[in-house]
């Protein structure tokens, strides 16, 4: 169409920017041809999709709103119109999991850095000696009775296996946890260390659960690495090769460590990082509390072997019933002893990683 010139005026045709838009001056046929082709379109549209298939009709808009909710489960099964999410075969969930059909374990605990395992209560203390109980709960924390011992694993069963056990090498690592050891007085002895268990292929004495150490006190004997054996006035940490007894050893006690102590109060719950040097030949205790710390450094050049391995984690709490038969360990600060008193319910370890 073409405008009509007459009916602009002269400074229209001066000016032509202000001149007014084309389409003002558009037929009334220009908007009827343009309708016409907007609607044969829309035939044709609605002809297409009245021959589509089903499942193809449907546009990602109608999908996503006809998609049911997302339902989330831990399971290993799953209905089609849910999605589930397995649980990873090292988390906690996986682990109580398999708790749950296993006599021996008390339950998952989580080692950050690394991944959860089980806690199997041990066969024995001692040959012919009672076994403690021990409490696993939110998978962080573990509280072990009097004559008490665990040993973390990998997988579980019915019955003991060395091959269940874990074999951590923690060469140039650290072990961090927390411990409360305020129940533990003279004559006590709470322990966190480890052994060449999954290397031991004889079952013992102590109910076949396979645990052995530097003093073959289930029969069995064992490089043994003492990270910890503790009560509230005493700390070692000992380092022992195989039959070795009485190992090498480095002790906290008195001023920096102890109940009411200005560094290490072991009346409130303390920090613990053990770290291993890469060729697995010493192991430097650092304990901290309120911004102090204490340290215990133990070399002994003939454990590599036994660290490259892999050595299993064991927790303990334990007294010998007659009196004065720990002197070995805390005398230099115990003059009088009756541990059926003096040793409290329960020590408790928690928060532990390897990194």
């Amino acid at each position: 169409d073409v405008q009509d010139v007459g009916s602009l005026d002269s400074e229209s045709l001066l000016e032509p920017e202000k001149a007014p838009a084309p389409w003002v001056h558009m037929r009334p046929c220009k908007f009827l041809s343009l309708g016409l082709a907007v609607l044969l379109l829309l035939v044709l549209f609605c002809v297409r999709v009245v021959n589509m298939p089903d499942q193809q009709m449907a546009t990602p808009l109608q999908t996503t709103l006809a998609a049911p909710p997302l339902a989330v489960h831990f399971s290993t099964t799953a209905s089609p119109a849910t999605r589930w999410i397995t649980p990873s075969p090292h988390s906690c969930q996986a682990v109580a999991g398999e708790a749950s059909s296993c006599s021996l374990s008390k339950g998952p605990i989580s080692i950050g850095g690394y991944r959860a395992l089980h806690v199997l209560k041990a066969g024995a203390l001692k040959p012919g000696w009672p076994v403690g109980e021990v409490e696993v709960t939110d998978c962080h924390t573990m509280k072990l009775h009097r004559q008490a011992r665990a040993y973390l694993a990998e997988t579980c069963g019915n019955g003991y296996s060395n091959h269940a056990y874990s074999a951590i090498d923690v060469r140039g690592k650290t072990i961090r946890y927390s411990v409360d050891l305020r129940s533990a007085g003279c004559g006590c002895i709470a322990a966190f260390y480890l052994v060449s268990m999954r290397q031991n292929t004889a079952p013992g004495a102590c109910e076949g659960d396979f645990y052995c150490d530097a003093n073959k006190v289930c029969g069995q004997a064992c490089s043994e690495v003492d990270i910890m054996e503790a009560n509230f006035r005493m700390w070692k940490t000992t380092l022992h090769k195989a039959t070795d007894h009485t190992g090498s050893h480095s002790a906290l006690f008195g001023r920096k460590y102890g109940p009411g102590s200005d560094c290490i109060d072991t009346g409130l719950p303390f920090e613990v990082a053990a770290s291993v040097d890469i060729e697995g030949s010493q192991v430097l205790v650092t304990l901290s509390q309120r911004g102090c710390s204490a340290m215990a450094l133990v070399e002994e050049p003939h454990l590599g072997e036994s660290f490259r391995n892999g050595m299993t984690p064991v927790i303990s709490y334990w007294f010998d019933p007659k009196p004065g038969s720990s002197r070995w360990f805390d005398g230099a600060m115990c003059r009088w002893y009756n541990p059926k008193r003096d040793c409290g319910a329960s020590v408790i370890l928690s928060n532990f990683s390897i990194e």
